[in-house]
């Protein structure tokens, strides 16, 4: 169980944004691990074993609903963190900016996504939450609802 643990632990990483802030979402992450330890891979689980995926599936879903309750929140002067969710093992965040997608510079949402990739992929416990078979996926709008872009981060 101790790989679960640290897995578990990891949860609290997930609100990691790009722009290097994170919003001051609670999580309890014993109430997740209580919640998932069913579905538990077994200890001598290889570490890209798809027995990780309902344990991933379950915490990020755990941790998603702790979440929730507490959005929308600001992240910043323009982004506000409105929803997130789980499909499986992947943690889903869709985010507004208060603009509209045709008031962004060419290649900015390029320039998100790939600041986005790169907070992921510094962050330790979310590395090892994709080695094991979880990935992320954002979304961003613009303040009508207009899709500015979506980033799906699965490897580093």
């Amino acid at each position: 169980m101790g790989m679960s643990i640290l897995l578990a632990m990891g949860v609290l990483a997930f609100a990691i944004q790009a722009s290097g802030e994170t919003p001051e979402l609670q999580t309890d992450t014993q109430a997740s691990l209580n919640a998932c330890i069913s579905v538990a891979p077994p200890e001598d689980a290889d570490m890209d074993s798809v027995d990780w995926k309902p344990f991933i599936g379950c915490i990020f879903q755990q941790t998603a609903a702790q979440m929730d309750t507490q959005l929308p929140i600001k992240i910043d002067d323009t982004t506000t963190l409105v929803a997130v969710s789980a499909t499986g093992p992947q943690f889903n965040y869709t985010y507004v900016a208060d603009m509209l997608v045709g008031d962004l510079a060419p290649g900015s949402a390029a320039s998100i996504e790939r600041a986005t990739r790169q907070t992921v992929c510094q962050s330790p416990d979310m590395v090892a939450t994709m080695k094991r078979g979880g990935s992320y996926f954002y979304r961003w709008l613009d303040r009508s609802g207009a899709v500015i872009h979506t980033a799906l981060v699965a490897s580093c």
